[in-house]
């Protein structure tokens, strides 16, 4: 996998986002702000452009200070995981 793409909402279509990788090289953070969506679309694009996987997944917003659901989309953090199966 080469690049990530992702979106907000369950019908959108994912496009190229400015991604990291963690230090491990396993863990992929993109910054989204100003979402209220619940939900999210996302693509693994392989180096040549071939998109490997997309998938809708579930946004559960949490809060970076106290680590509980967040109440407002300030300083939030949603973990996606895909099952590479």
């Amino acid at each position: 996998m080469d690049t990530v793409e992702f979106c907000t909402g369950r019908d959108c279509s994912p496009e190229i986002a400015t991604v990291t990788a963690s230090a491990d090289g396993g863990t992929w953070v993109l910054t989204v702000e100003d979402t209220d969506d619940g939900t999210g679309r996302v693509a693994l694009v392989d180096a040549d452009g071939t998109r490997i996987d997309e998938q809708t997944v579930d946004l559960a917003w949490t809060d970076h200070l106290y680590g509980a659901p967040l109440q407002c989309r300030q300083s939030g953090a949603a973990d996606v995981v895909l099952d590479d199966r």
